[in-house]
């Protein structure tokens, strides 16, 4: 089954949750051509860095957590996929950097990922719906157990 182009967006994109298993399993899946060729990922931290510097980050922090040999040419292939976001998720004013990073499409799945802490849930819910971006096709995933 084929699937549709989507964002994918990674709140706490920076952390370590993201550098040990989410950015390695998105790239396990890349490798398998799992992901529609035009499909994004977008990591975003509370963290200062410009895209470069974060690059690195995922360099050193993710590419050793990869069970499988990395390729270089998939993992570099893997690399022009993420797109960093440096945002305050508390504060509304700084979505607008997340809206200029996202594709202009209404019709295209984004799913935000929330791997926060369970205290942020809401909040970056609904800066998400105060800036447009939860539009019908967007999905929410909170990380955490909730209970």
């Amino acid at each position: 089954m084929a699937i549709s182009d989507f964002d994918l967006v990674f709140f706490g994109g920076s952390g370590d949750l993201a550098m040990r298993k989410l950015l390695p399993a998105m790239y396990s899946r890349d490798v398998c051509n799992d992901l529609p060729e035009s499909s994004r990922i977008i990591c975003v931290g509370r963290d200062d860095a410009t895209q470069e510097e974060f690059l690195r980050m995922v360099e050193n922090n993710s590419k050793p957590h990869i069970k499988d040999t990395v390729h270089e040419p998939s993992w570099t292939r893997f690399l022009q996929r993420i797109t960093y976001v440096a945002l305050n998720a508390t504060d509304v004013s700084t979505y607008q950097k997340l809206v200029e990073a996202l594709r202009d499409d209404p019709s295209l799945t984004r799913v935000y990922y929330l791997a926060t802490p369970p205290q942020l849930f809401a909040k970056i819910c609904d800066n998400l719906a105060a800036t447009g971006l939860a539009t019908p096709n967007s999905r929410v995933v909170l990380e955490k157990p909730l209970g």
